[in-house]
This record gives structure tokens, C-alpha cells and sequence, in this order.
């Protein structure tokens, strides 16, 4: 009786191979579109935070606060020490443009003028809503795949 040395044949390791390529086929896009789907929503959740971070202040400094999307920057205008303007992220676009989004008035009550909401797509076509309610409530919708 012979016996055959341990190990894998060459037919074994292609069909292997093969699987795992057609694994990896179907695998790939849907994990890059995962990570732009979470790459939106985290630019998304930064811009709802400075908003939030506006809402706060202007409450707990009892005073109405401006905040602006202009030159390619979000945040309070002017811009407290502490807290910078943000650069507006490059990987997105915004519908309407950055730019044409209303100046935000956050009074001392918390309440905003005017109600607004924005679209924010990245380069898949994925988007998500950031909407500021006139109660000053801001909210930011689950990403959307088109």
C-alpha cells in the first residue's frame, strides 16, 4: 500500500483560489460602499454637532449667535477662542450649495431662524439630510443609497 505524502494537490489549492475570489468579487464593493456610507455620516454628525454646539452656547450665554457656511468653513461667526470654524469636507457636495445655506440666527430660548435643511452627497450618490427644525432641533437622516 502507498502512501500519499500530507499536503494539498494542485487542483485542491486552485479550486480554494477560485472561491476566494469570488468571495472577494462580492465583497469588495460592498465594503467600499460601507465605508463611504460611514464617511458621510460622520461628516454629517460633525456639522450636527457644531450646530448643536450653536444652539448651546447662544442658551447658555443668553445671546443670539450666528452661524455661517462661508469661504469654504462652517461654524460660529466670529468664532469663539475655543472652538474654531470648521473646514467644509471636500469628498462631499451640498444641495443647495454650501454657500447659498442660510446664515443660522440661534437665539437665547434655542430657537433658530430661518428653518432650514441640506443635502449632503458623496461620490457613490449616497446622501443624508441634515434639517434644522425652527425649534433648533437639528437632525441628520440615515444615508440614502441612489
Amino acid at each position: 500500500m502507498k502512501h500519499r505524502d500530507a499536503g494539498f494537490t494542485v487542483l485542491e489549492l486552485a479550486i480554494v483560489l477560485i472561491v476566494s475570489v469570488a468571495i472577494l468579487a462580492v465583497a469588495v464593493p460592498t465594503l467600499g460602499r460601507a465605508i463611504d456610507s460611514y464617511r458621510l455620516s460622520g461628516r454629517a454628525s460633525e456639522i450636527a454637532s457644531e450646530l448643536n454646539y450653536a444652539r448651546a452656547r447662544a442658551v447658555m450665554i443668553n445671546t443670539t449667535l450666528t452661524f455661517t457656511f462661508a469661504d469654504g468653513t462652517y461654524g460660529l461667526d466670529p468664532a469663539p477662542a475655543n472652538r474654531p470654524r470648521r473646514s467644509i469636507p471636500k469628498d462631499v457636495t451640498f444641495s443647495p450649495e454650501a454657500s447659498s445655506i442660510p446664515t443660522l440666527l440661534f437665539r437665547s430660548n434655542g430657537t433658530i431662524s430661518p428653518q432650514t435643511s441640506f443635502v449632503m452627497t458623496n461620490k457613490r450618490g449616497q446622501q443624508v439630510t441634515i434639517s434644522v427644525q425652527a425649534s433648533g432641533r437639528v437632525m441628520v437622516s440615515d444615508v440614502e443609497n441612489f
